[in-house]
């Protein structure tokens, strides 16, 4: 696997970044100043194969913030792109039987457009969250890609569902935004923040809900289409992402930095370095996926708050708890009873 670093041309400029630009465009900036503030070319637009980094649409984003003063830029996008505005991926979405089917349709196709996020859908018995995980640490940037993610989502349902209220809650891994009441008008009031991931969670049996406009044809062309371009993309991953699912799949255990290193053949002062240029450490990527698979079991297992302490390898619950509050702001056992009745109630 290849890790992808922030200057790799990994992002389509065709897909969201035009429609970014287009989207700019119609609330009033200057096209072409925005991409000469991103160092994209002036001719990117009819480019149709172009792609660029990371970190030419991290400053196109940017760029477009300031030109519009929205900071909830990625909420107006996102609902404004919705499913239809992903091209092909977004009507085979669409066109899928259930939600569920929908869901697993886009995270498969996904990385056709970008590598920039990471999505996991989550059955668990009783309920499922779709989680949103980074594949860069970017600060604002990364709320902005949760916001179009989340804000497409959700316009894309109620569009195509004939049910109206589908009781789904939010949670978001960042401080409350001043735009909050943008996120009432999309989201409901089932949003909460400072937690310890962007995820969407609803009850299973919303996963089976027929879509209105279910058209296999158009699924089945999609697949045909996409999935040659995904025999190389699937091969790369963004840098913290690769790393997280490396850790994933040696899970319980948890591998040391120098067999990371030794896994994507690069020597563990290196491997410390660029980490430190992400903002974080090997300690942290592995803290994080230990708070992801506790909240999990928190959820779906009947596990005791002790036994997750240890199937987790701490050296004893106290750690955990602690651990657990620090990442999470609240204990285990009540992290365990408020989702519970979340989801219930």
């Amino acid at each position: 696997m290849k890790i992808v670093t922030l200057d790799d041309p990994v992002v389509a400029f065709g897909n969201h970044p035009k429609a970014l630009l287009d989207y700019a465009a119609e609330q009033g900036a200057n096209p072409t100043l925005l991409l000469r503030e991103a160092n994209i070319p002036d001719s990117a637009p009819v480019q149709y194969d172009l792609r660029i980094s990371y970190l030419q649409y991290k400053h196109l984003i940017k760029a477009c913030m300031e030109a519009l003063n929205d900071d909830a830029l990625g909420l107006h996008f996102g609902e404004k792109l919705g499913f239809h505005g992903h091209g092909l991926i977004g009507f085979a979405a669409m066109a899928c039987q259930n939600v569920g089917e929908a869901i697993e349709t886009a995270i498969r196709f996904k990385k056709a457009i970008s590598p920039i996020t990471n999505l996991e859908l989550r059955r668990l018995a009783q309920h499922a969250h779709l989680v949103c995980m980074p594949a860069f640490e970017g600060g604002e940037d990364q709320r902005f890609f949760v916001e179009v993610l989340f804000a497409a989502m959700m316009f894309s349902f109620k569009y195509n569902l004939n049910e109206t209220d589908l009781n789904f809650s939010f949670n978001f891994n960042y401080a409350e935004p001043e735009c909050f009441d943008e996120y009432r008008r999309l989201f409901g009031d089932r949003c909460s923040f400072n937690g310890p991931q962007n995820r969407i969670s609803c009850q299973r049996s919303i996963l089976d809900l027929p879509l209105r406009y279910s058209n296999p044809t158009i699924v089945n062309e999609a697949t045909l289409r996409t999935d040659s371009n995904l025999v190389q993309l699937d091969q790369q991953a963004g840098f913290l992402e690769a790393i997280r699912l490396y850790i994933k799949t040696n899970l319980p255990e948890y591998p040391s930095i120098d067999s990371v290193a030794a896994h994507f053949n690069v020597s563990r002062s290196t491997l410390k370095r660029r980490l430190q240029t992400h903002n974080t450490s090997y300690k942290t990527l592995i803290d994080e996926v230990k708070m992801n698979k506790a909240c999990e079991l928190l959820e779906s297992s009947r596990l005791s708050v002790d036994e997750i302490s240890s199937h987790l390898y701490f050296s004893e619950g106290a750690a955990f708890r602690r651990a657990f509050k620090r990442c999470c702001g609240m204990s285990p056992s009540a992290y365990r009873k408020k989702n519970v009745l979340r989801l219930v109630g």
